[in-house]
């Protein structure tokens, strides 16, 4: 199964639909040379500080196919912040991840696909600032594909609960998606 980018595009705003009401989009990425990779909320927090504007939590979205047959896929999205500079134009000033399997999907170089959601600050503990869970999404009703989907969301619920106790991202590249 190969998935065009239209269709992509349809599977990730039926996705986003599940998530929040908030506006999907396309945001221009424009890393910080300061900022650092995975302190996405940290970064906007610290433009909005020095160029006003606010942080906009949301999240982003990647494209995985299963090892064991690559003709099913399925989305992930991942909590995520950039900036809203005062004249409301949306920036990521995070940079993106080193390797390409973990960078979040764009329909074209230099942008990702946004989906700002009203609903999804960051958790604040005594450890961390940590990151909702990520959703998982199957593109088929394969069983195989929907018990991956589901393992991953249990995999993921039990990460952050480490992060939320511990402080630490035990796996900050994501690897195991």
């Amino acid at each position: 199964m190969t998935t065009t980018h239209r269709e992509l595009g349809d599977h990730i705003r039926a996705f986003a639909k599940t998530i929040s009401v908030g506006p999907l989009g396309i945001v221009e990425l424009k890393p910080e040379p300061w900022a650092s990779v995975d302190f996405c909320f940290a970064n906007a927090a610290q433009k909005a500080e020095l160029d006003g504007g606010t942080p906009i939590c949301g999240w982003v979205f990647h494209y995985r196919v299963l090892a064991r047959n690559q003709t099913l896929g399925y989305l992930i999205a991942r909590h995520h912040a950039v900036w809203r500079r005062p004249d409301g134009l949306l920036f990521d000033v995070t940079p993106e991840r080193p390797v390409e399997k973990h960078r979040a999907y764009g329909p074209k170089d230099g942008w990702i696909v946004f989906l700002a959601d009203p609903l999804a600050d960051p958790v604040v503990t005594d450890c961390a600032l940590g990151p909702l869970p990520s959703k998982f999404y199957a593109l088929t009703d394969d069983p195989e594909l929907v018990a991956h989907v589901q393992r991953l969301s249990q995999d993921e619920d039990a990460t952050v609960r480490k992060i939320y106790a511990e402080g630490v991202t035990p796996d900050p590249e994501g690897t195991k998606q």
